[in-house]
């Protein structure tokens, strides 16, 4: 049987992991603001030329046929670091409450309810806004209210792909084999981030209506 001291080391290795991943998150995240800003400033010709010293290009056309799979990988990669991102949290959450209570939680709910037990877990504002909610307050609900509309931000970068690639097979076909390469990632990368996101959502719900 584990001893609290070892608990708590567990829980400090789990804090270190979860920040990690978080910092990782945070530069994917800025990625994926950067990409689109940058497609758009080529595409209107803001940018008509970059010099990298040993070669140049000029119209950067090759930039608008690279962005969208590099977006669409970077996407994924995001959403598989934030997948294990929320497991390492569950991980923290059920140690912390172990070492603080002395027993195992008997389910989520009770976890999610103490207060003190969430000043030991990675902060996390998502987390936050969620325990606030799940309290069935008002003012759990002025916060759903509050964040439902940032829902529709999860359509924006599947909107991007969709433009992109559209640009790709109307505008810059003539380019050959890089275009259609890139097409093809572009669109199967995204078919694998949108299955992987459905599929994380339904395990989701299976477990809790499980618990």
């Amino acid at each position: 049987m584990e001893s609290n001291q070892e608990k708590y080391n567990y829980l400090k290795s789990l804090r270190a992991n979860h920040e990690r991943l978080q910092k990782r998150n945070d530069k994917l995240s800025g990625l994926i603001c950067l990409f689109p800003v940058l497609y758009f400033l080529i595409r209107e010709s803001y940018i008509s030329n970059v010099d990298f010293g040993f070669f140049q290009l000029n119209q950067l056309k090759i930039g608008l046929v690279a962005i969208p799979p590099l977006f669409a990988a970077t996407m994924f990669y995001y959403l598989i670091n934030s997948t294990h991102t929320s497991k390492i949290y569950k991980e923290c959450q059920k140690t912390a409450f172990e070492i603080y209570h002395g027993r195992k939680a008997e389910n989520d709910k009770e976890m999610d309810s103490s207060e003190k037990l969430s000043l030991l877990l990675p902060f996390s504002i998502w987390n936050g806004f969620v325990r606030g909610y799940k309290k069935g307050s008002i003012m759990g609900w002025i916060i759903l209210i509050l964040i439902l509309p940032l829902f529709s931000i999860i359509v924006l970068p599947f909107w991007f792909i969709y433009f992109t690639s559209k640009i790709i097979f109307c505008e810059l076909w003539d380019i050959g084999f890089i275009a259609k390469f890139s097409l093809v990632s572009t669109i199967w990368i995204a078919i694998a981030v949108l299955v992987f996101f459905i599929a994380g959502i339904e395990k989701e719900l299976s477990d809790k209506k499980s618990k």
